[in-house]
């Protein structure tokens, strides 16, 4: 049996039909929530899953018979609550693994400055208003050694689900030795959709996937703003993250180019959000760290041409794969005769063939079959601090 330790996010409904489907009744879907009211937002098979409040009570609560699992699947590490679990657990008696998302590492202060530009450091960082905001538990993790952080705890992890680079970081600056794990929330029928069988269709200009300063949004208006981008419309996804940047980003977007800056501010589902991508071959994401994998994977799909930092190692492992794929630093600038040329039907299949390989229902589905298999065999679990 697998524990699955979830906060309630849309990525959820992926995890849960994955792993039942190669493993029928053999999961147990648990659901951390802030109180007894809370109503599920994101997760629709609410049949599947079981709520638990977040509280030391409960973690203790689940401690008490956690080993009757052979092992507890975390998809994502935001939580203390799931940090207390990994601290308390005997790696020996149980394997645990780390599904990463990005901002449980990069969201931290001082690590998440080295993924801002220059231009949104000076406009954004306020690093001390940012440490006062955070409270006595943020401060305790960055001036000494916090028990319930994940590096005091790396160590213990028998698995994470990362890109090889950003595992060899984590072992490099915390210690362990994990076992890279391939799994993907997104396959290309769920995130594409209906979408499978067409192209991109229009000439606008797609920019980042959040109101999060990790897009790095002014850089990317900085390279736009040389470009002549008349008959060409910037869509700019901010319908969640910080509202107080997204306000900024919209003021900014409006002055620069009026109402040829569209700010998508509303959730909406995820075939209307598609459809903003179809009209777009052009896109653009400038985020130096991973970020936006679902919609990448929808972008090259249909057909985009798409400009990432290079600092990315999102970048770097497209590029790795065979992907075609531009940087936004050497080739997004009015010197590159070529800087709008839409990609050419042989190349998007080629991007297409590549993606399927890696991101198809049924690739998936094999590595979360491995992924189980290793979990559920009886065998000791090797772990020395």
């Amino acid at each position: 049996m697998i524990l699955h330790l979830f906060v309630d996010e849309k990525f959820d409904d992926y995890a849960i039909t994955h792993f039942e489907q190669v493993a029928p009744s053999q999961n147990v879907f648990l659901v951390i929530v802030p109180s007894q009211d809370y109503v599920l937002k994101y997760i629709q098979q609410k049949n599947k899953v079981q709520l638990m409040i977040d509280s030391d009570e409960n973690v203790n609560k689940l401690m008490s018979d956690i080993y009757q699992y052979d092992a507890v699947i975390f998809h994502s590490l935001f939580l203390r609550f799931f940090l207390k679990i990994i601290y308390f657990a005997d790696p020996n008696r149980i394997k645990l693994v780390w599904i990463m998302w990005g901002g449980e590492i990069y969201d931290q202060f001082l690590i998440r400055n080295k993924y801002l530009g220059k231009l949104t450091l000076i406009a954004y960082g306020r690093p001390f208003r940012y440490i006062l905001s955070k409270g006595k538990n943020f401060v305790m993790d960055i001036i000494k050694k916090d028990k319930f952080s994940i590096p005091y705890n790396c160590w213990k992890l028998s698995h994470i689900v990362a890109l090889k680079e950003e595992l060899t970081n984590i072992q490099r600056e915390w210690g362990g030795h994990a076992k890279l794990v391939q799994y993907s929330y997104y396959s290309i029928e769920k995130t594409v959709g209906p979408l499978m069988n067409e192209y991109v269709s229009g000439n606008n200009i797609f920019l980042g996937n959040s109101a999060f300063m990790t897009n790095n949004h002014l850089e990317a208006f900085q390279s736009l703003k040389k470009l002549d981008l008349e008959g060409r419309k910037i869509i700019v996804p901010l319908s969640y993250g910080d509202s107080v940047y997204r306000d900024d980003i919209v003021k900014r977007g409006k002055k620069l180019w009026g109402n040829d800056f569209i700010p998508l501010v509303t959730f909406m589902e995820l075939e209307e959000y598609n459809r903003y991508i179809r009209d777009c071959n052009i896109v653009i994401m400038n985020h130096y760290r991973q970020q936006a994998i679902g919609n990448i994977v929808t972008a090259l799909w249909l057909g985009a041409k798409l400009y990432m930092s290079k600092k990315s190692p999102v970048y770097r492992y497209l590029k790795g794969i065979g992907i075609i794929v531009y940087t936004v630093e050497k080739e997004l600038n009015p010197k590159n005769p070529t800087v709008f040329t839409p990609l050419t039907l042989e190349e998007i299949n080629k991007n297409r063939d590549i993606l399927y390989n890696q991101f198809s229902l049924s690739t998936i589905l094999k590595n979360t079959d491995l992924l189980v298999k290793d979990l559920t065999r009886k065998e000791p679990v090797r772990k020395t601090n």
